[in-house]
């Protein structure tokens, strides 16, 4: 409960169900999913915790998993390394997705609109890069997610189309010292910006719709620090909290400028994560001492 905290459910599995890498939330919230490090996937009921179907397919241990934005379809992501998708309804498989120059994954996440899928990863000479998967089927007259033909010929059969991602023409910066290696993606919630959190510092790009075809129409809008990649998006998507050591920068998502800091956890203090609530009013931080401090973001300018 947010507002005594509570736990109000709580589900204990098998040895194999508590090995949970990630976990996701459907954007209804009608639905949880996680990866575990059998190599399996679990779909749940988000009111019940009732398990509704165990995905298999993958040969090694899964770290990802991620809704589509129409809450239609799970996508998965393991040390194969492959990139499957699922039907969220049942769990039926739809795709492998597979990436030749990839020895492994680092994040997976949907574009916003659902019709492509955009992957994180180390190639085999040890280049970070972005690779990028269209979602066959996908017409003008298709609603986001839509697999179309394809996904009936899936249920025909029962099993996954294969196909292959390509590499995109975007430069991952990074830190020399930085002690965060593996690159993650996030996009802000109207779907305007794409971040890149590598070594000690963030990268924003912008979506546009005449860039560089190569780059998967994404351009380079700016760089900051960053501690360990830990940063979030505010619910309007005008600003961006970023953790550095026991503090939090707010940047403005457009210009990247600086607008306040806060403050709070002690020195030495390391804040390791970050979460706002849905109005963007509440903001919560807690640093490896294990304090949680909660911001309260109102009426706030750059003066105060």
């Amino acid at each position: 409960d947010v507002a005594t905290g509570a736990v109000v459910r709580k589900r204990a599995g098998t040895y194999a169900d508590e090995m949970i890498n990630e976990v996701a939330v459907a954007p209804n919230g009608q639905q949880l999913a996680t990866a575990s490090e059998d190599a399996t996937a679990r779909l749940w009921d988000a009111e019940t915790l009732k398990c509704v179907a165990v995905l298999r397919g993958h040969q090694d241990t899964l770290r990802f998993i991620t809704f589509s934005p129409d809450n239609s379809t799970v996508a998965t992501g393991g040390d194969d390394p492959t990139v499957r998708l699922w039907r969220a309804a049942e769990g039926r498989p739809l795709f492998i997705v597979r990436f030749p120059e990839l020895e492994y994954l680092t994040s997976i996440c949907f574009v916003p609109g659902g019709s492509r899928l955009l992957v994180t990863g180390c190639d085999f000479d040890y280049v970070f890069g972005v690779w990028e998967w269209t979602i066959p089927c996908m017409s003008e007259k298709s609603k986001p997610g839509d697999m179309g033909s394809m996904d009936k010929a899936a249920a025909v059969t029962r099993t996954a189309m294969e196909s292959v991602g390509r590499r995109l023409n975007i430069r991952l910066e990074r830190q020399e010292d930085g002690d965060e290696m593996n690159p993650r993606f996030f996009f802000s919630p109207d779907g305007q910006q794409l971040c890149a959190s590598f070594g000690n510092v963030v990268q924003i790009f912008n979506t546009v719709s005449d860039g560089d075809a190569s780059a998967g129409g994404f351009k380079h809008a700016a760089t900051l620090p960053i501690r360990k990649g830990h940063f979030r998006f505010s619910p309007d998507s005008r600003r961006l909290y970023v953790a550095r050591d026991n503090i939090i920068d707010v940047h403005d998502i457009t210009s990247g400028a600086l607008l306040f800091t806060l403050h709070g956890h002690g020195y030495g203090a390391v804040v390791t994560r970050l979460a706002l609530s849905p109005d963007g009013r509440l903001l919560a931080s807690i640093d490896m001492r294990g304090t949680v401090c909660i911001h309260i973001l109102c009426n706030w300018t750059p003066a105060n």
